[in-house]
């Protein structure tokens, strides 16, 4: 994100748009969040370990302790099944419900895999809100070189729950994610989501950097359980920004010039019409690079273009577990950048809460068009200044 910041243009933005007008808040679903990593670091608060992760929960966790899996998302029903689910979910030891598991390191594997100690979600999160200050590391991508003191991510204040839905063995499943989604729709309705945290306003977003198969035998693409859980989430008012998947590459042809690229490859839950289909592009030359090879293209199954939009993914620097920084690629990284522009879309204009299909056309009508076709590009690169200037002179009329 060091060097992606200017290619969607947050870096002008810093300049042109630099007061937030409201707080906002975005849910990470993915392999877990290190609280403590300084990136998260809540530089408003005199305390010097508040952290900007304001809530940590564990779904499967909270599966786990509910009995039966098969059951109990037919149980999670009203509010006292789901507050007690939310109790074991949110179970820490000697941690409070509510507050962040400072420490803990992440595990799991999403798409591309990562190894047994995955540092997916916390990598996922800085690229969405890193504000670090102090940094001392030598550069991943240049050893020669020392990274920048300051690193921020697109929305270097904004608030994030972390929802945890890969197991300690790398393992996850659809239901599991779609536990989380409805979760968010339960702690959105009414004041539930402030009781909990402790923070203003209510949860508007969600990065979905998970890929998920799906049956063409049993559900139309699209329309699968979880591609129909998110689309209650955006009717609901959050902005939900999903990864259009790394199949976009076949290894198997890797000495084989000019084949081995698969179209139609998009994934769950970046099928979903409503969510805001994000592949990735070259972080440092988009428009002569175009979409990297491994990110997936459409068009969907049922016909449909997708991506929406292209967004750095290749060699992003964000950080790790423990404190370090490392480098990583793929769409879930693409993603990352779309929801951190997002949010701080919906932090300045705020008479765009709540509304998640402005801001999804907002994003697509100023994105910068790289010159590929619809189905590898969507409508082009996400550019933030654009958004921001179109929302400002047009008074959030895309």
């Amino acid at each position: 994100m060091i060097r992606s910041r200017s290619i969607v243009k947050i870096d002008a933005v810093d300049q042109l748009f630099p007061d937030d007008l409201a707080p906002i808040t975005w849910a990470v679903v993915d392999t877990g969040i290190d609280s403590r990593h300084p990136a998260f670091r809540n530089h408003s608060s005199d305390d010097p370990n508040a952290s900007r992760v304001v809530l940590t929960i564990d779904i499967r966790k909270g599966l786990t302790a509910q009995g039966d899996p098969a059951e109990t998302f037919q149980r999670l029903v009203g509010d006292e099944s789901w507050t007690r689910f939310l109790l074991s979910a949110m179970d820490s030891g000697s941690q409070s419900p509510g507050q962040p598991r400072y420490g803990e390191t992440s595990f799991g594997t999403v798409n591309p895999p990562g190894g047994p100690h995955d540092d997916h979600g916390t990598h996922v999160a800085g690229i969405i809100g890193a504000d670090a200050i102090g940094v001392r590391q030598i550069d991943p991508l240049d050893n020669t070189a020392q990274l920048p003191e300051r690193i921020r991510g697109m929305h270097p204040t904004v608030n994030l729950v972390d929802i945890k839905v890969f197991g300690d063995g790398g393992v996850t499943d659809e239901f599991s994610v779609i536990v989380a989604l409805a979760l968010i729709r339960w702690l959105n309705d009414g004041d539930r989501y402030q009781q909990i945290s402790g923070a203003r306003g209510r949860i508007n977003g969600v990065n979905l950097s998970l890929s998920a198969p799906f049956d063409a035998n049993k559900d139309a693409c699209g329309w699968t359980p979880l591609c129909q859980e998110v689309d209650r989430l955006v009717k609901s008012g959050v902005v939900v920004v999903a990864a259009a998947g790394n199949a976009g590459w076949d290894a198997r042809y890797r000495s084989s010039p000019g084949v081995g690229y698969r179209m139609v490859s998009i994934t769950d839950p970046g099928n979903t019409e409503s969510a805001i289909t994000v592949g990735a592009t070259d972080s440092t030359s988009p428009y002569r690079h175009g979409p990297i090879g491994l990110s997936s293209r459409g068009p969907t199954a049922d016909g449909r273009h997708k991506p929406d939009l292209l967004a750095p993914g290749r060699q992003v620097v964000g950080p790790a577990p423990g404190g370090g920084w490392v480098i990583a690629s793929g769409t879930s990284q693409a993603a990352a950048h779309v929801s951190g522009v997002a949010s701080r879309l919906l932090a300045r204009f705020p008479e765009l809460i709540g509304q998640p299909e402005r801001v999804k056309q907002i994003l697509m009508s100023s994105a910068s068009d790289l010159g590929r076709l619809p189905d590898f590009q969507g409508s082009g690169l996400v550019d933030a200044l654009r958004a921001m200037q179109a929302t400002w002179i047009r008074g959030g009329v895309p």
